[in-house]
């Protein structure tokens, strides 16, 4: 396959793009793809998918992005391709994971439930974060925020509890040799159980961090590279 490459339109910071009749929201924070029906046709190949995740289906992620959309792409899909996120142009492209590397600095990348973990020092001490392009906030526990600007009370959602208000906080994070301004919130107490299976401290790296840079995600071999940065206007 050559490379694909999709104009996106950013929704509360997610990535939403067109293909034939779909509307799908790429969401790396996710580690099942669901859609409208069981099957999907996805870059000329069929997928068998879900059409529910507990509580949650198409119909109420519309809701909460307040958009019609009919698949959240997964990692169990995205997991086998490298994907250039660039926001600056409102493009991603997806290439298979055996086409080109391309050059920058290079994190490290694990996972949990298939989700890609990277470190991140929100202050002076790194944790693992998940890399969700689908959350339009990040987030942290509060031990990381009680020092840092309030922004005040904003609204949020996540595919698996809804939506939800919390506090949004901003903060200089370090991410392999930058810095950057994140505007964090901190994590509702469902999330706070489901993250706490990764580690004791961890968080959520969401919006901020994908548009600062133009960046590859390459789970195959485990690694993220950071291809232009740093974009201060976005």
């Amino acid at each position: 396959m050559a490379s694909t490459t999709f104009k996106i339109e950013l929704i509360s910071g997610a990535p939403v793009f067109r293909d034939n009749e779909n509307i799908i929201l790429l969401d790396t924070g996710a580690p099942q793809t669901i859609h409208t029906s069981t099957e999907l046709n996805f870059l000329d190949k069929n997928f068998n998918v879900i059409t529910t995740y507990g509580s949650i289906n198409m119909q109420t992620i519309s809701g909460n992005m307040d958009t019609p959309i009919t698949t959240l792409l997964g990692m169990d899909i995205l997991k086998d391709y490298k994907i250039v996120f660039d926001y600056e142009n409102l493009e991603i492209s997806l290439l298979t994971a055996d086409e080109k590397d391309f050059e920058g600095e290079e994190i490290p990348v694990t996972s949990h439930l298939g989700i890609p973990v990277i470190q991140v020092a929100p202050v002076d001490q790194y944790i693992p974060m998940f890399l969700d392009s689908g959350a339009h906030l990040s987030y942290v526990k509060s031990i990381h925020t009680q020092y840092h600007k309030n922004f005040g009370e904003t609204e949020d959602f996540h595919p698996t509890i809804g939506k939800f208000t919390t506090t949004k906080f901003l903060s200089y994070s370090r991410i392999g040799q930058h810095y950057i301004e994140v505007y964090y919130g901190n994590l509702p107490s469902q999330l706070v159980s489901f993250l706490s299976l990764i580690n004791g401290d961890n968080g959520i790296l969401g919006y901020d961090f994908f548009a600062k840079f133009k960046l590859c995600l390459d789970m195959k071999n485990n690694k993220l590279t950071l291809m232009e940065g740093m974009r201060y206007d976005y």
